[in-house]
């Protein structure tokens, strides 16, 4: 009986391996041949060392997008973003689903004209219909807190 579960579990642990050196393969050579780009990380220009998969996360081609922004929760407060920093919300930054970490972006508020430059450190918004995530400091330069969601037009820097 216990030579049979250790047969069993020996089979199972080889396949196991075998399954997991196949998928690496497998990954391996796709990454050489999707539009002959390759999954390189690359460093952004900032104070924060950064980085980011340049096929996961690319500037858009228009330089300006329109849509919703809102602003994060005080809960958040000093706790890690996606780029590994701290939010701070003091501080003129902002949560996009795909530009770089590191990239700059004007926010203009469509209702007043108002805008804010703003740094992209985290991922998100996680709502439906939301454009950017601002941080507290950057959404009251804009509009009013007691608003939550503004119409807004992103310029995008750099």
């Amino acid at each position: 009986m216990i030579k049979m579960k250790l047969k069993i579990q020996s089979s199972l642990l080889l396949l196991f391996f075998t399954f997991c050196v196949t998928k690496a393969e497998i990954i391996g050579n796709k990454r050489d041949t999707i539009n002959n780009d390759t999954i390189s990380i690359s460093r952004l220009d900032s104070a924060d060392e950064f980085y980011s998969f340049d096929n996961n996360y690319r500037k858009p081609k228009k330089k300006k997008i329109t849509g919703k922004a809102s602003y994060y929760s005080d809960k958040y407060q000093r706790k890690k973003t996606a780029s590994g920093e701290k939010y701070k919300r003091r501080k003129k930054t902002a949560a996009h689903r795909t530009l770089p970490f590191g990239t700059k972006v004007r926010v203009k508020n469509l209702a007043n004209g108002k805008s804010v430059k703003v740094r992209i450190n985290d991922r998100g918004p996680f709502v439906a219909g939301r454009e950017i995530d601002l941080s507290k400091k950057a959404f009251s330069k804009i509009g009013n807190l007691k608003d939550g969601i503004l119409n807004v037009e992103m310029t995008i820097l750099n």
